[in-house]
């Protein structure tokens, strides 16, 4: 049990265009540290469509500011956890006079300027599963690799059973708006491969989500039930047998629960990120969102993999071992360390 005297900030930017996982991960934080028995703010800076979609999932407490809104006003604390920031000297300085620490998830490796950060403060690397290439200056330490990543993990005082299989195929493309296209062609091709409705598809539109779409994919594959944001979709995951996921954060969840999946990269960044990923067993690499092929690829692959228990347990087997759940936990007795 860490000291209940500990205090700390979990500030987060985000929009809907961006999506939903760097605001899932500050939850994540959030409900960690109260298990911890640390006292903490999750400070949510949004737009005001992701906002309104948070509120309606989430029971807080939190605190919503808009999304340009500065670090004049941050109360003090120990510990600062820094997510989807704007790294700039003047406001990494106000936060360094308001911390004992600073904790800075940065997993695509922007920052090249860590002289900014003081000796006890951490940059958190976790979705590089090589090392960075350029050199680091500062004296701050950084931890890289799938070890550090934050997920919403089982604690051991949880009662977990092993869920009933409600879905055969779960769709998260998540990596925020603008994936409507993709959405359609997979439900396309669902409905020629599978004309007589007799999967199981669960669907999670998140940052797409609006009635007209939702309307349009439903006419399509009238057996697919659709979401719009999922505030549990560990959950979710847990109820399907093999999943289309982004290469975007969802990935790591279901390694997590062991859910066998299909990876499309559907943002520029991800495509590195997924490729290594699925090289490490984490999933089955389907291609690049631009690629027309790779939807049926990707459909192919669903369809196989449903006729293979023996594949479905060994890319579930192999996904468990990329992620324990214990991120959190290393970061933070590090941190408190100072190793």
């Amino acid at each position: 049990m860490t000291s209940p005297y500990l205090t700390a900030n979990i500030i987060v930017r985000g929009s809907i265009a961006e999506g939903w996982g760097h605001v899932m991960r500050g939850v994540t934080i959030r409900d960690f540290l109260n298990h911890r028995n640390i006292k903490n703010r999750l400070i949510l800076r949004l737009d005001t469509p992701l906002a309104q979609a948070f509120r309606a999932i989430d029971q807080g407490p939190f605190i919503i500011e808009d999304s340009d809104k500065n670090n004049d006003d941050i109360p003090s604390c120990d510990l600062c956890f820094l997510d989807q920031y704007t790294y700039t000297s003047v406001e990494i300085e106000k936060l360094q006079k308001k911390s004992m620490q600073l904790i800075v998830f940065d997993e695509l490796a922007k920052i090249n300027f860590t002289e900014l950060f003081r000796t006890q403060d951490r940059i958190v690397r976790a979705q590089l599963l090589k090392q960075p290439r350029h050199s680091d200056k500062g004296k701050c330490k950084i931890y890289s690799g799938l070890p550090y990543f934050v997920i919403k993990r089982d604690y051991p005082d949880d009662i977990v059973h092993p869920p009933e299989k409600l879905w055969d195929v779960l769709i998260v493309l998540g990596g925020g708006a603008g994936h409507e296209t993709i959405y359609e062609n997979l439900a396309k091709q669902f409905k020629k491969t599978d004309p007589k409705g007799n999967l199981r598809i669960s669907i999670v539109l998140g940052a797409n989500s609006t009635p007209t779409f939702s309307n349009m994919i439903s006419k399509i594959i009238p057996n697919a039930t659709i979401h719009g944001y999922v505030g549990d979709l560990i959950s979710l995951m847990r109820q399907s047998t093999v999943a289309i996921m982004s290469g975007g954060y969802s990935k790591y969840e279901a390694a997590y629960v062991g859910l066998p999946s299909i990876v499309f990269a559907v943002q520029d960044h991800q495509v590195e990120i997924a490729k290594e990923f699925c090289s490490a067993g984490g999933g089955i690499y389907a291609g690049e969102w631009h690629n027309p092929d790779s939807i049926e690829k990707a459909v192919t692959l669903v369809e196989q993999l449903l006729r293979s228990r023996q594949e479905l347990e060994r890319i579930s087997t192999a996904a468990k071992k990329l992620i324990d759940g214990n991120g959190l936990d290393r970061i933070l007795d590090k941190s408190l360390n100072h190793d």
